[in-house]
């Protein structure tokens, strides 16, 4: 799991995805859910090193690969 003290830092998610964690939402709602089956979940958002389209997956699933 990752937190804001991550930011900067390269990450992997369980897929072997790497990249650098940009932002830690830990009240996250997807607005392209109806409103009434929205939930907060704990948010990590990573883009890919070097530079290309930002992802989103749960924080837990996220680990710092560097220290």
């Amino acid at each position: 799991m990752v937190t804001r003290k991550d930011i900067g830092h390269l990450v992997q998610n369980g897929h072997g995805h790497t990249g650098v964690l940009t932002d830690v939402i830990p009240d996250y709602e997807d607005s392209a859910t109806m409103p009434g089956d929205r939930r907060k979940q704990h948010m990590a958002f990573v883009r890919p090193k070097g530079g290309g389209v930002e992802w989103l997956a749960l924080s837990k699933d996220i680990s710092r690969l560097q220290p």
